[in-house]
């Protein structure tokens, strides 16, 4: 192992935990007596200025992956750098950027410097699960994700409604993740390998048990559907989302889910492929599709705190990126990969508003607290229409394109039928019927910000240079993506 490499290989992330580690050090020491309004400003500009080095580190390697003919293997083949992983991870680090812009004015309590450290290493987490090739590797960064966004959850603790939903979160993650450790273990019992490469290999070569291969894929799809709160492991999902600090649960929603979705690719879709079980393992994605997407939906029409609809509706979209999967083929992954971004832009970009308007009430935002709110906020409605329009699937945003994208996969992957059961038109008739549904939640939050003519509950609201530059950035992703997605898709499927 040359230490260079290595050096090479984790440099963005050396330079955040210096950063993690300066912010910390100068709240601790230089700024202990000032405001907690200062305190945060400081520590966020620390924050940000390290995860934009970070950022530059991870474009210099990207500049290396695409300029060199090498095998884009570190650390023994525990890390791989390449176009695409190193695309991703900067996707997340630029999110991680808005996260903290998002986050500096709503700090939850004095411990200000420990709040964005965290959001900082659940960021590292992420990373490293997107570019790692080793199940130790994977696990051991999943788990840095997972105790960094325990913490996050319940960082209100003078809220009892925050601690009991960070005590849920972290009881039903901990079970979760032994059901992943329990199918990863069978994995490499299958296989005899720890590389992903290896194991793809071993699955190919139809010499791993199938058995074993059975057991290994049901402990991954749980330990996973966790992460990505598929129904029915999503129960976690709405008390956290609802009771977390919103810039958490905007985390938890758009960084958490792109790096268990890409892991989730790379892990089950080998096994997916060449299981001669691949029959149940479908029926059982499918199951849990079309529950993620009933309960999601239905649970969604129920609520009247913005915070908990957007839980219920990620659920449902996790059923809609599960279609993708079972398409068990290229064009299916490349779809799952656009839709997490583009779903991950409009879901940041909703849970900002959430966040800004929050804050201006001093608690939880009710759906009857947008009443008129174009009257005093017509920039933020405006922007708020464009993030929920794209989740909905409203076309020519990029939401309805990510959705065109995974039924067209799945339809493709069986496209000969004989009989109404055979292929995935009827799987994509109720993935249709339930985006239907969607937008009756959907269309009642926009009612309330574009069409009540009630007395607006909101003043006229000042949001901050950094905080309108991310909302507006992410309004054009969202937008320039529907208008152009092939680039995106191109990118993907030129290096997956």
């Amino acid at each position: 192992m040359s230490y260079s490499e290595l050096f090479f290989a984790t440099l963005p992330e050396l330079i955040v935990v210096l950063g993690m580690f300066l912010a910390l050090g100068y709240d601790y020491t230089k700024f202990k007596d000032k405001d907690l309004t200062t305190r945060a400003n400081k520590a966020a500009t620390l924050s940000s200025i390290a995860l934009l080095l970070g950022l530059a580190g991870v474009i210099w390697q990207y500049c290396g992956a695409c300029c060199t003919t090498e095998a884009p293997s570190t650390w023994d083949g525990q890390i791989v750098l390449t176009p695409l992983t190193l695309g991703f991870k900067a996707l997340v680090f630029v999110l991680a950027l808005f996260v903290i812009q998002f986050a500096k004015p709503q700090v939850p309590n004095k411990h200000v410097s420990e709040y964005f450290g965290l959001i900082l290493l659940s960021t590292l987490g992420m990373g490293f699960v997107i570019t790692a090739q080793n199940l130790i590797m994977f696990f051991v960064a999943l788990e840095l994700i997972s105790l960094s966004l325990y913490g996050l959850t319940a960082f209100q603790n003078r809220k009892d409604f925050s601690v009991e939903a960070g005590v849920k979160y972290f009881a039903i993650g901990g079970v979760s993740s032994a059901f992943l450790l329990y199918g990863l273990s069978y994995l490499y019992g299958a296989t005899h390998a720890l590389n992903f490469a290896d194991i793809a290999a071993a699955l190919q070569s139809g010499q791993a048990p199938a058995s074993y291969l059975l057991i290994a894929a049901t402990g991954i799809v749980v330990g996973l559907g966790f992460k990505i709160a598929a129904a029915p492991f999503h129960l976690w999902a709405p008390d956290t989302y609802q009771c977390a600090p919103v810039p958490v649960a905007a985390w938890i929603a758009t960084g958490s889910k792109i790096a268990s979705f890409f892991v989730l690719i790379q892990l089950f879709g080998p096994v997916l492929e060449h299981s001669s079980h691949r029959d149940t393992l479908i029926t059982g994605l499918v199951v849990v599709s079309v529950v993620s997407m009933v309960l999601g939906n239905i649970g969604a029409l129920r609520q009247t705190c913005v915070k908990r609809m957007l839980a219920y509706s990620s659920v449902a979209h996790a059923g809609y990126i599960l279609i993708g999967l079972l398409s068990a083929n290229k064009e299916g992954y490349v779809s799952i990969l656009f839709y997490t971004v583009i779903y991950s832009c409009a879901t940041l970009g909703a849970f900002a508003i959430i966040g800004i308007i929050n804050d201006r009430l001093g608690r939880e935002a009710n759906i009857d607290d947008f009443n008129g709110c174009w009257k005093q906020n017509p920039r933020l409605s405006l922007l708020f229409m464009i993030f929920i329009l794209s989740l909905a699937g409203i076309p020519p945003l990029s939401g309805f394109f990510g959705k065109l994208y995974l039924f067209m996969a799945a339809i493709g992957s069986q496209s000969e039928i004989a009989a109404w059961n055979e292929g995935f038109y009827w799987l994509i008739a109720v993935a249709l019927m339930m985006s239907a549904v969607s937008l009756f939640y959907y269309v009642k939050v926009l009612k309330a910000f574009l069409v009540s003519d009630d007395n607006p509950t909101l003043s006229p609201i000042q949001v901050g240079k950094f905080e309108g530059l991310g909302l507006i950035v992410l309004a054009v992703l969202v937008v320039g993506l529907g208008l152009y997605p092939t680039g995106l898709v191109d990118f993907i499927a030129a290096y997956l």
